[in-house]
């Protein structure tokens, strides 16, 4: 897992950002809120840094997003996770979300 360091950082300071992207896609050049743990294992991640705040997920293998939304869901207030495959090199479709508050689930 890469990216957390900035939002432990922030965190220590006591502040508290709305939401966390966690994403499980390869990201050259991810913002200080995107976490990255594309090839880790979701089940053995520390997530704590996610208590109170709502956790985006994203990825391609839904199994996969599966995995890593139940371990973001022990710790963040809410979870909204969502599966994108490629149509073409320049088109991407969202397949389905799922939140835990039930606002915003959907699958095609």
């Amino acid at each position: 897992m890469t990216g957390q360091q900035n939002i432990l950082a922030l965190r220590r300071a006591g502040r508290k950002p709305s939401y966390i992207w966690v994403t499980d896609f390869v990201k050259t050049d991810p913002d200080r809120l995107t976490v990255q743990v594309n090839g880790d294992t979701p089940e053995l991640e520390d997530f704590r840094f996610l208590v109170g705040v709502t956790a985006i997920v994203e990825g391609q293998d839904p199994g996969r997003v599966e995995r890593i939304a139940k371990s973001c869901a022990k710790f963040a207030a809410r979870v909204i996770a969502s599966v994108i495959v490629p149509v073409n090199e320049y088109r991407w479709e969202v397949i389905s979300v799922h939140d835990t508050e039930g606002a915003l689930t959907w699958q095609a």
